[in-house]
């Protein structure tokens, strides 16, 4: 299995300020099945930690929940390899809306 950066994009200004970036993945299970997860999002808490938030809804409550689940390898996976290329990625950052991630093959 591989996960693999298909690129980040700055947020779009309905994001909460909290949103560094969102990220596209493609997850290649085997070489014919693969997944691509959209909307994945590099978030900041306060000035310190940053974590990488899965695609997720909101209800008419105000509760988010998640649009699909990992098992929790898969899901720290997908959180090292994201936030890996994040790093990288924004260390290079233009001002292009959107650039792809340099590498992102784990």
């Amino acid at each position: 299995m591989s996960v693999k950066i298909i690129s980040f994009s700055l947020p779009s200004p309905n994001k909460p300020r909290s949103v560094l970036a969102t990220a596209r993945v493609e997850i290649t299970c085997d070489s014919v099945h693969k997944i691509t997860l959209d909307d994945l999002r590099v978030l900041r808490n306060g000035q310190s930690e940053v974590w990488l938030g899965m695609p997720s809804l909101k209800n008419a409550h105000g509760a988010y929940f998640p649009i699909v689940e990992f098992s929790p390898k898969l899901k720290r996976d997908i959180e090292d390899a994201v936030l890996e290329a994040f790093e990288k990625w924004s260390l290079g950052q233009q001002s292009d809306q959107t650039l792809p991630a340099n590498g992102g093959v784990r």
